[in-house]
């Protein structure tokens, strides 16, 4: 089995080597004057196809909701989440995207879930058919695991001057719920001296709406912003934290509470299935919805028995997610999917 692979510069700079897996630059042109270009372009793009349709590839391997290039493959789609149909109010790409989603799983030869509960959703949304979903739970990188006390020290004194803090992380959009965890922060009683830590790409722009939150409540003062952290940085805060809070109102999976986990950090997570299907005990819950919950499972998180509680069942569960099983999971779906496609057609001679 040969795999090649269609990405830009940047990820195939990046990608790791292998002598099967052939990685096939493709960088879409956004020259000016387009109208003189236009033609150029499309030439260069039938060539590209030309080039693809002669390697005679048996499977199409769409990563983000594409469609193959022309027929005669097999294909297998992944869904990664459903929230821009269930949340359509926060999210931007619009109807087509839902549009485009449905069309390409329900037309593709596999469909590949990464969690159970977002192929379930997958199924109910689009009317798939059982039979050709499959789940191929992710896991989290090895960068990520127990450091020393004197690192986790040294992260607090850095970053939130020694006290001890909650950690978050992710984007800021607004089905992350960022508000009710900023609400939740205001009406902690005393709150022990905490900080609010926000990590994630989107955290230097904002919504206005979270900052008047945070004024409200008056924990301006209290939250820090850990923009644009590379994985090493972010292992260091996960390993500081009294605990990590994920308060989504829904996700595809959720990779953060494998890194937590991985770390030690006690998980307070949003009561909702993807959640529980992966921390399953390792984890306290809370209505996504009530800010007043999550506040009440901050204050139990910071207490010792707790906490140990909560990384000892973390370290364990965080065992049972794996990328070489992912990959021969998926690797499974593609032998299958292969030999479907040179299996001759019934009565014909096989030639």
């Amino acid at each position: 089995m040969e795999f090649r692979l269609l990405v830009g510069k940047a990820r195939a700079e990046v990608l790791p080597r292998h002598l099967r897996v052939m990685p096939w630059r493709f960088e879409p042109w956004n020259l000016r004057p387009s109208r003189l270009l236009a033609w150029v372009d499309r030439q260069r793009r039938r060539k590209f196809d030309r080039t693809v349709q002669n390697w005679r590839p048996d499977i199409f391997q769409s990563t983000y909701y594409g469609m193959p290039p022309f027929g005669g493959m097999r294909s297998v789609a992944m869904v990664y989440d459903l929230i821009d149909a269930q949340f359509p109010l926060f999210m931007p790409n619009g109807l087509g995207f839902v549009e485009r989603q449905a069309r390409v799983l329900r037309e593709a030869d596999a469909v590949v879930g990464i969690s159970a509960s977002t192929t379930k959703a997958a199924i109910a949304r689009f009317g798939l058919e059982r039979s050709v979903t499959a789940t191929v739970h992710l896991d989290a990188s090895s960068v990520f695991r127990p450091l020393t006390e004197e690192s986790r020290r040294a992260f607090r004194q850095k970053h939130v001057g020694g006290h001890p803090f909650f950690l978050f992380v992710g984007s800021t959009g607004s089905y992350k719920n960022l508000a009710t965890l900023i609400r939740a922060f205001g009406r902690m009683e005393g709150r022990g001296g905490h900080r609010l830590v926000l990590a994630g790409h989107g955290m230097g722009r904002m919504d206005s709406h979270v900052f008047d939150l945070a004024v409200k409540g008056r924990v301006e003062e209290r939250i820090v912003r850990l923009v644009h952290p590379d994985d090493e940085l972010l292992c260091q805060a996960y390993n500081s934290a009294t605990a990590f809070v994920y308060p989504s109102l829904q996700e595809g999976f959720g990779i953060p509470l494998v890194e937590a986990m991985r770390c030690g950090t006690p998980v307070v997570a949003s009561d909702i299935a993807v959640f529980r299907e992966v921390c399953g005990e390792a984890a306290l819950y809370f209505d996504p919805h009530d800010h007043q919950a999550l506040a009440w499972q901050l204050s139990q998180a910071s207490q010792p028995d707790a906490r140990e509680r909560l990384v000892s069942l973390g370290s364990e569960r965080a065992r049972a997610f794996s990328w070489d099983r992912a990959a021969d999971e998926l690797a499974q779906i593609y032998l299958r999917l292969a030999g479907a496609a040179r299996a001759p057609a019934a009565g014909s001679s096989g030639r």
